[in-house]
């Protein structure tokens, strides 16, 4: 009896001790996936961030002046919208290369994370554009900004937790970030520093707050095409 009752202790330890080990090693593997995933995730963001700046650069780059057609955080009728850089280009687009495009990037709460936000872009057709040109409704015509407009506004990246439009003037060679005026009349700036943080949402699917990258940033020269 007594050798019966060792035995059984015996297999009641060698079964714990087992079930720990499974535990650790589910622990592990759970562990393991979630810091993968988390990795993607940081690809994946660091990745379209960078695709939306080479975008916002590229487009910032041809530029075209025209008054009152430069725009930053302009009153919109969608109050989501209302965190936004509006601006007129040519290069839009590969179809609509060399003609003038009205273009806008707004940043709008995610709606199921509200601590988030996701840009979209705007864009006017070529012809809109010079009709709003033409009967200086252009302005107005950012300002009717809306997420419901999908043939014109399409998300580029979602889950940004902070993000900043900074303009800047060059005066005798230095930057400053005082605006300019000639005429009592403000001047375009001469260069615009974007910084967006990205976060990502991995962590978050297990009761965590989202994890956020390293800032990226980028400084876009303001050259007019005329």
């Amino acid at each position: 009896m007594k050798k019966s009752a060792f035995t059984l202790l015996e297999m009641v330890i060698t079964l714990t001790l087992f079930a720990l080990f499974l535990l650790l090693i589910f622990s592990l593997n759970n562990l393991l996936v979630q810091r993968w995933s988390l990795l993607q995730e940081q690809q994946r963001s660091g990745s379209a961030i960078n695709l939306l700046f080479h975008k916002i650069s590229r487009e910032l780059r041809s530029w075209v002046f025209y008054p009152n057609s430069f725009f930053i955080d302009l009153p919109t009728t969608d109050p989501s919208c209302k965190k936004n850089l509006f601006f007129l280009t040519t290069t839009a687009s590969l179809k609509t290369s060399g003609e003038i495009s009205a273009v806008g990037y707004f940043f709008v709460r995610n709606k199921k994370d509200t601590l988030h936000y996701d840009c979209y872009r705007y864009q006017l057709p070529p012809q809109e554009t010079k009709e709003a040109l033409h009967t200086n409704t252009l302005e107005a015509t950012f300002a009717r900004t809306s997420l419901s407009d999908s043939k014109r506004c399409e998300c580029i990246v979602t889950h940004i937790s902070d993000w900043k439009i900074q303009p800047a003037w060059i005066v005798n060679g230095n930057i400053s970030s005082t605006p300019q005026q000639v005429a009592s009349r403000q001047c375009p700036p001469d260069l615009l520093e974007i910084t967006l943080r990205a976060s990502t949402m991995s962590s978050s699917q297990f009761g965590k707050a989202p994890t956020p990258t390293t800032a990226f940033s980028t400084v876009a020269p303001l050259v007019p095409s005329l």
